[in-house]
């Protein structure tokens, strides 16, 4: 068997569509912004990406809406594919690359920060988990997800390591460090028991994750 162990989904509007929380927090919710040339995230009244100055990045902006079978020419696939939008669509591409398995994570959680707001980010996890479950159930095991925490606050990760779990994740993202914290810090012992008790591998993941060098 073939397996696909870093594969990757791009967030859409439909992403964030069953985002829950206080009107505070529904207020700074991901909302797509159109540009002139690209579409962007709108989080907490900033864009994202970032295409200039501290922490300039280039992915993770939504797909700009195209017609059903549209292939992006950067991307290299059909939208509803790279979206999974339609899972039906992503398991035809991998049929045709000859992959059995995949495991996706997500692209827009490779940027930190996303949002100032923890309370934010922990509903923006809550959200893409939920959603990617949902997604990866109607592929029969084929598709497997890794799930998104809102580091740096360890007691709400910990939440969802173990709501991540119950929803079928296969293993939970963590970038090379959170912030200025590196991932021997002590104070990540209650992420990692969590994921010990829960059996599920902690995948550290290349991304921009040290704004200080960003």
């Amino acid at each position: 068997m073939i397996f696909d162990t870093d594969a990757h989904v791009e967030e859409s509007q439909e992403t964030f569509a069953g985002f829950k929380g206080c009107d505070e927090i529904l207020e700074a919710a991901p909302r797509v912004f159109e540009g002139k040339r690209r579409w962007f995230w709108l989080i907490e009244g900033k864009l994202v990406p970032r295409l200039s100055g501290k922490g300039v990045n280039t992915f993770g902006a939504p797909h700009i809406r195209r017609q059903a079978g549209y292939v992006d020419p950067e991307r290299r696939a059909r939208v509803e594919s790279q979206e999974m939008s339609d899972p039906g669509a992503r398991l035809a591409d991998m049929d045709a690359e000859g992959i059995d398995v995949s495991v996706v994570f997500p692209t827009l959680f490779l940027v930190y920060p996303l949002a100032d707001d923890p309370r934010l980010v922990a509903a923006m996890c809550r959200a893409y988990n939920e959603w990617v479950a949902e997604k990866c159930r109607a592929t029969s095991g084929r598709i497997r997800w890794v799930a998104a925490v809102p580091l740096p606050d360890v007691r709400a990760s910990v939440d969802e390591i173990h709501h991540a779990k119950t929803l079928g994740a296969c293993g939970v993202l963590v970038l090379g460090t959170v912030g200025d914290m590196l991932l021997g810090d002590r104070r990540l012992d209650p992420l990692y028991a969590a994921a010990e008790l829960n059996r599920i591998p902690i995948c550290v993941h290349v991304g921009w994750s040290y704004p200080a060098i960003s």
